[in-house]
């Protein structure tokens, strides 16, 4: 599962965006696939810690 490790991320035109990485929306299709058998990374592009919204 790739995220980001930025709680905001600065836009081209200067605006401020929330990527976010919100815990249900991660956490439930992590269960389920665990459930299935997968088996889940979590990484980022720098392979800094995750930031989960709170």
């Amino acid at each position: 599962m790739a995220c980001t490790k930025e709680r905001n991320v600065t836009l081209v035109n200067g605006q401020k965006f929330s990527p976010g990485n919100h815990p249900v929306e991660m956490g439930l299709p992590m269960l389920r696939l665990l459930a299935a058998g997968f088996k889940i990374d979590i990484v980022t592009p720098t392979g800094a810690p995750a930031s989960i919204d709170d």
